[in-house]
């Protein structure tokens, strides 16, 4: 008899949990973007991993080159990926084209040397701004944390 009150008593909180009868704890029922997928293949972004980060860093077609580091596992690297895509479509309009937008995925095996080397491991996501030709980046992070903060750095506002 008492397992099946207590089975009962069970059925009835996890019904009643279900229907939001009784309220969650704060951060209960929050996916914490685990499994929004935020999509980081955009054309306008060149892929750069371990194999083309040196021919990357001493492309012709801009002075300045960007590299967001990233990982899909990372909940913070959303925010400030909107803000990256956001100051390259408004260099874009303004018709900057000496600057040049890339990202790596910092999550894959393949990369994980080149992250480390860069530093960018330590605290995902980083934005670092290279000039042609230099193989160390300016930690440009903090300044894309704010859209307007970024197109200042880059003379559009």
């Amino acid at each position: 008899m008492k397992q099946f009150l207590f089975a009962v008593v069970m059925v009835s909180l996890l019904w009643l949990t279900s229907a939001k009868v009784l309220p969650m704890r704060e951060n209960e029922g929050k996916s914490h973007n685990i499994n929004k997928r935020v999509v980081y293949n955009v054309d306008e972004i060149e892929n750069v991993d371990m194999t083309t980060f040196g021919k990357y860093l001493n492309s012709k077609d801009a002075e300045l080159l960007l590299i967001f580091y990233y990982s899909i596992w990372c909940p913070n690297c959303e925010e400030l990926w909107n803000n990256y895509l956001a100051v390259q479509d408004t260099l874009d309009q303004h018709g900057i084209e000496n600057v040049k937008f890339g990202r790596m995925d910092c999550g894959w095996q393949t990369n994980r040397m080149t992250c480390i080397q860069q530093g960018a491991l330590k605290q995902l996501p980083k934005i670092y701004l290279y000039e042609r030709g230099q193989d160390v980046g300016t930690d440009v992070s903090d300044t894309f944390s704010d859209v307007d903060a970024a197109l200042a750095y880059f003379n559009v506002i």
